[in-house]
């Protein structure tokens, strides 16, 4: 099986894009070890 955009996945949303690989680039680009922890939560915005 191939992987790419159109298969559906485990991450947030059914994406490819995973809590760790938000939570990396965030302390990356802000320098800091700061993590979301055990409680956080994900809305999609486009739900009313």
């Amino acid at each position: 099986m191939s992987l790419n955009l159109y298969t559906p996945a485990g991450g947030l949303y059914g994406t490819h894009v995973t809590w760790e690989d938000i939570e990396e680039d965030m302390q990356r680009e802000l320098d800091t070890v700061a993590s979301f922890g055990p409680n956080k939560t994900a809305k999609d915005i486009g739900d009313n």
